[in-house]
């Protein structure tokens, strides 16, 4: 990269971080959005279970943050959020329950990305994890340690994509252990990743560049996204990784030629859920967010368990909502 497109580069990141900040701090405190109405949608595989365990990689360390007192450690060390189908009837609006019993069966494991000054527990984010745990997802959220929270920097994004790829090792590595919430209930051969804004690159970063490309992955979904550059790889020779993009065409933090350009540099398969009037964040939100949910559950739903019925209807429901568009390319 020239030194012109990095002061580019750092310009960017510094105008996107006040925007992320100021999104976060007051995001922050906004109940977690409900699909677009009780009568409209449908209700879920199963009920939801919600429990946090802490992971540490001794393997790197995690810098120093002087700008907020945190000194260097010598691990990198992770909240995740986890969510799960759980034993229970199914509902439209499921409310996690903490350390329900998971349900029967083995279930697809998707890892969720953060944005910058957020959380993997973040509220909205919450709202649409949830419902695609009770989809028949058992889905994970890490908070990394140096992106998360209000007065984050930016620059650790670099190490996220190792981060994801840990969380990935442990929780399959845990599912083996009889004493494992998960034990028997996580289906180690079908992985899925997704992710929102920084979230979004780091999930980018992980699956297509060759930096840091995890090949367990089976598929991904970013959400107002771009890529970013790392260290030590390109977006050259790019997978066949199926993907689907979703973005606001009125996004002002990361602009919507973001995933424009990814969908046309992307080998197929890829998807892309476009709302003219959203935004960087109201895409996850009541109606918008909404479609987002049955977007990435039908996605997943052909990639990680081979099931197309739902992704076959998907075009005919984005265009009834009068919200979206949609796009596919499979060949």
């Amino acid at each position: 990269m020239t030194r012109l497109r990095e002061l580019i580069f750092a310009a960017a990141l510094v105008v996107a971080a006040a925007a992320c900040s100021s999104d976060g701090g007051t995001a922050g405190t906004t109940a977690a959005p409900t699909r677009a109405d009780a009568s409209s949608a449908a209700t879920l595989d199963y009920a939801v279970g919600q429990r946090t365990i802490e992971l540490v990689d001794d393997s790197r360390p995690t810098a120093a943050d002087p700008k907020r007192n945190l000194p260097e450690r010598p691990n990198r060390k992770f909240e995740v959020t986890l969510l799960y189908p759980a034993e229970g009837a199914p509902k439209t609006h499921p409310t996690p329950v903490t350390d329900a019993t998971p349900a029967d069966g083995e279930f697809p494991l998707v890892v969720f990305s953060h944005g910058w000054t957020l959380s993997g527990d973040w509220g909205p984010y919450v709202g649409r994890l949830t419902y695609w745990a009770g989809a028949g997802y058992v889905v994970a959220a890490p908070t990394f340690p140096l992106t998360s929270r209000s007065g984050a920097g930016a620059g650790d994004y670099v190490n996220q994509p190792a981060d994801v790829s840990f969380v990935i090792d442990e929780l399959l590595a845990r599912a083996g252990l009889p004493d494992d919430l998960l034990h028997q209930h996580l289906d180690a051969d079908h992985v899925g990743v997704a992710g929102h804004s920084l979230g979004a690159a780091t999930t980018i970063g992980l699956t297509f560049n060759s930096c840091c490309r995890d090949t367990r992955i089976d598929a991904a979904v970013e959400i107002a996204g771009t890529e970013f550059p790392f260290p030590n790889g390109d977006y050259t020779g790019w997978p066949p990784t199926p993907l689907l993009a979703i973005h606001g065409a009125r996004d002002r933090i990361i602009p919507v030629t973001g995933s424009d350009e990814l969908i046309d540099k992307a080998q197929p398969p890829t998807y892309y859920l476009r709302f003219p009037d959203g935004d960087h964040v109201n895409v996850l939100s009541a109606h918008p967010g909404a479609l987002v949910d049955d977007a990435v559950t039908a996605f997943f739903d052909l990639y990680l368990n081979h099931d197309p019925s739902q992704l076959d209807g998907l075009p005919d429901r984005v265009r009834e909502s009068g919200l979206a568009t949609f796009d596919a390319r499979t060949h």
